[in-house]
């Protein structure tokens, strides 16, 4: 009896478990749209606000500029990024329809690459930026606007013709459920093998 008690005891001592501190669930969204002239485009933003990481995941024509301003459907007043059609990636503002101006980098670019004609550029920043869009660290929805070249280009040709507005909805992404045993369960298990 007195064996069977310590083993009670050891199986307790050994499954019980110290509850980890909770942490806010990342957010992420996707969108696509097809522009006036026929390109695809596609945006995927995931925020990962406890370590303070945007990451954006945009898929496009690998031939010609196609670029997302973040914060307004229109083109006005908003930041946001530029890939050339030679692959070249650029943090902008667009001030208004027509036009581009550069900003200092403050992305690093994870992945670059073409395939079968469509490019996929991976972008990772901090969630607030001094001079680019700050991204939001609740559920919401960002509204967008995308733009590409209507023609095969290697470098940058702002196309306010070939332009359409979007939005992108934020949610939380669940983590992976742990199951945990918990000390109060092992000796019920325990008792229940020994009568078996």
């Amino acid at each position: 009896m007195t064996r069977f008690l310590a083993a009670i005891v050891a199986v307790t001592a050994l499954t019980t478990v110290t509850a980890a501190p909770l942490r806010a669930l990342p957010l992420q969204g996707t969108t696509s749209e097809t522009l006036p002239w026929g390109q695809q485009v596609e945006l995927t933003v995931t925020i990962d606000t406890a370590a303070d990481v945007v990451t954006t995941t945009f898929i496009g024509p690998s031939d010609r500029w196609f670029d997302v301003g973040f914060g307004s459907m229109g083109r006005t007043n908003t930041t946001g990024y530029a890939i050339a059609g030679n692959g070249l990636v650029n943090e902008v503002s667009f001030p208004g329809l027509g036009s581009f101006t550069f900003l200092s980098p403050i992305s690093i670019v994870e992945r670059n690459d073409v395939d079968a004609g469509v490019r996929t550029v991976v972008l990772t920043r901090p969630i607030n930026a001094i001079s680019s869009f700050n991204f939001p660290t609740i559920e919401t929805t960002i509204d967008l606007n995308f733009s590409a070249s209507r023609f095969p280009t290697t470098g940058y040709a702002v196309d306010p013709s070939n332009r359409v507005g979007s939005s992108l909805t934020l949610t939380e992404v669940p983590e992976p459920a742990t199951l945990l045993l918990a000390g109060a369960m092992a000796p019920a298990l325990l008792l229940r093998r020994r009568a078996a």
